[in-house]
């Protein structure tokens, strides 16, 4: 099948699959002003998230389903050159890394939040629903899919961050981790199955999450962390090597692939000097071939850009890695003047999409985040030739 790109791309009818998929994923605001060669970036400042809206549509009865146990994993078909996200039937430790930092997700680029009319294909209708109550639904559990209840519950930890209010709930907590648990295994298989040079075909579980729990000696005073995350390589969800990741917070979903700090000591000059000999060498080009093969791989679902614009997709990428912790000048040894100083000033390298929560409690979740992971091959395997450092170009 023909890729179906953006608006300008290659034409054709799209898939109810890719017309869902483009339609949930966040766009990257196009008039951000970005200064390609310092990797400076002036947001467009829109208003913040509403966090106190409270959804009227949540039910009130705390009984749920037993997960299901047993279903089997999609099988997948050859690579085209380019795909396209499977349709769904619509029913649905800490870490230093960027993508899956303590701190709130930046709000200053578009307001993510729903419209307060917007009613939920998942829970009934209630107008006086408590705010340290669990909404719950009944749609039977899956191994392929994130639960509504399970969601319902890391958004109401987030309004009720407290011990005394997480061990009342206890119970919820243990059957919304339950339900991640399975679903996160159901993504590792998937993940395995299109890229098993970099995720093992076993790995434990406790390897491929991170805990809902803060470590207090650097925490922000608040005890848990309200999102589900976790991260496919060949160490699980850390070390040293290039990672499929996703991170489900309670208001949408990240997922995406790159490399990412764990911690200062592994972003030092040494770590990162054969990525950046070859993007001084090459003034950027290394990164900007792969970013064009991604989004011609994925028809236009990963950047907004085209894959022909190799301007716009710069731009996009270094909004996703543009952080408070990147270099303010570029590194002793590297030209300053360098068209591609903007990337030489980076510690982060990953590509990340941001998308509705509906996607992961679709009955096929696991095989759309899969699809997501597939586009970013590439890009993993390009990283994956100087992490861990000393692996050569």
């Amino acid at each position: 099948m023909a890729p179906q790109g953006r608006k300008g791309q290659a034409s054709g009818q799209k898939s109810d699959g890719a017309k869902r998929t483009r339609a949930t994923r966040r766009s990257v605001d196009r008039n951000n002003h970005v200064d390609l060669k310092n990797g400076q970036i002036t947001p467009k400042i829109e208003d913040e998230v509403d966090k106190g809206e409270k959804s009227e549509e949540q039910s009130q009865d705390e009984n749920g389903n037993e997960p299901a146990t047993n279903e089997s994993i999609p099988e997948d078909d050859s690579e085209p050159d380019s795909e396209e996200i499977p349709s769904g039937e619509s029913s649905p430790d800490n870490s230093a890394d960027e993508y899956m930092e303590d701190s709130e997700p930046e709000k200053s680029n578009e307001d993510i939040s729903e419209p307060a009319t917007k009613k939920s294909k998942y829970f009934a209708d209630s107008d006086d629903e408590e705010e340290t109550d669990i909404p719950t639904s009944h749609i039977p559990y899956s191994n392929m899919a994130l639960h509504p209840n399970s969601l319902s519950f890391i958004q109401v930890l987030e309004k009720n961050n407290n011990r005394e209010w997480f061990k009342s709930h206890d119970a919820e907590f243990k059957k919304a981790k339950q339900n991640w648990d399975t679903f996160i295994l159901s993504l590792a298989a998937l993940c395995h199955k299109n890229h098993p040079e970099h995720v093992p075909a076993e790995i434990p579980l406790i390897k491929l999450q991170f805990r809902i729990h803060r470590d207090m000696r650097f925490s922000n005073g608040l005890p848990y962390k309200p999102r589900w995350m976790g991260g496919f390589s060949p160490t699980g969800c850390k070390g040293i090597f290039p990672k499929y990741f996703l991170v489900v917070w309670p208001s949408h979903v990240v997922v995406g692939a790159g490399y990412s700090a764990m911690g200062d000591a592994d972003v030092g000059p040494k770590t990162l000097k054969g990525l950046k000999d070859e993007i001084q060498e090459t003034e950027g080009e290394c990164i900007a071939k792969i970013l064009r093969k991604v989004q011609k791989k994925s028809a236009g679902l990963v950047f907004k850009s085209r894959f022909d614009d190799a301007e716009g997709l710069m731009k996009e990428f270094l909004e996703m890695n543009v952080t408070e912790n990147m270099y303010k000048y570029v590194p002793k040894g590297y030209d300053a003047e360098s068209p591609a100083a903007g990337l030489l000033k980076l510690r982060s390298f990953v590509i990340k999409i941001q998308l509705e929560t509906t996607v992961v409690m679709e009955k096929d979740g696991a095989q759309i985040m899969a699809s997501y992971f597939k586009f970013l091959i590439p890009w993993v395997k390009f990283l994956s030739k100087y992490f861990p450092p000393g692996r050569g170009g």
